[in-house]
């Protein structure tokens, strides 16, 4: 699994275990250019959840971000973290901790020029918002 596959799936692990759900929900956006976002990608990736995990029957394996766009998967967290009443500080720490990027520099820091880069200050932009995240280089989710 990419980097951009696991720090997604973090994200979206830390918010689904808040919010005491009992899934595996990985972190793929539609998008054929991507293999891990592929239907046979995450199909596998089931699989290999399943039999790599003790007591794997008991949980449910989803995509559902898998036939929608990355403004609309910015738009689900958003509206998850109001939900769970996130202040906008700690909303702004989480998206400043996802990485995108397929090609960060030598500091981790996005390139901003790379195709998931420019969806992600695309989903941004459709939201009206500032892209978070492209400034910074990735650290921890415990910041």
């Amino acid at each position: 699994m990419n980097n951009r596959s696991f720090d997604s799936c973090m994200l979206m692990d830390r918010i689904l275990w808040r919010q005491k759900f009992c899934h595996v929900h990985p972190f793929c956006c539609s998008s054929a250019i991507y293999p891990d976002c592929t239907p046979e990608s995450q199909q596998a990736a089931e699989h290999l959840f399943k039999i790599s995990n003790w007591g794997s029957e008991k949980v449910s394996y989803d995509t559902p971000f898998v036939n929608i766009s990355k403004d609309q998967v910015l738009r689900n967290g958003l509206d998850a973290m109001n939900h769970m009443r996130f202040s906008q500080d700690a909303q702004n720490r989480i998206l400043r901790n996802t990485h995108s990027c397929y090609d960060p520099d030598e500091d981790g820091k996005s390139c901003g020029v790379c195709g998931t880069c420019k969806e992600r200050l695309d989903a941004f932009e459709k939201c009206n918002m500032k892209a978070i995240g492209l400034d910074k280089p990735f650290t921890s989710f415990r910041e």
